[in-house]
């Protein structure tokens, strides 16, 4: 979990101390927060410059935060389904990375009109 601001150019991703159902703080929900936000950044900066893998501007080695290019919202399902299905066809990396948490919110458009996914943690 992750609290996510999100600005008109990028998005900010922040670890969260518990889960968003949670009411007090957990240290053990910390760490994996803190786990998943290093995993994300691990997977953007391996893959960089691979169709799909969104623009990070900032992340610490920690896991605290992550700020990366914000990308539009798709304009139907049927437009994320066709694009979800040609990232999937046409990319070098295996389907697993594409079908971990593959979900229309968690991917997004970037300027071309191509998917990128924005969840990578």
């Amino acid at each position: 979990s992750r609290h996510v601001f999100i600005f008109k150019h990028f998005v900010i991703k922040v670890s969260r101390i518990s889960a968003w159902f949670e009411n007090r703080p957990s240290f053990a929900r910390f760490r994996l927060n803190l786990y998943l936000t290093r995993h994300e950044r691990k997977n953007i900066i391996r893959n960089k410059g691979v169709a799909g893998i969104p623009k990070i501007y900032f992340s610490d080695p920690f896991g605290f935060i992550i700020v990366m290019k914000r990308y539009r919202d798709f304009e139907s399902s049927e437009q994320y389904e066709r694009l979800y299905n040609e990232l999937l066809n046409n990319s070098e990396l295996p389907k697993s990375f594409w079908e971990n948490d593959a979900c229309m919110p968690n991917f997004g458009l970037d300027e071309n009109n191509q998917i990128v996914k924005i969840d990578l943690g």
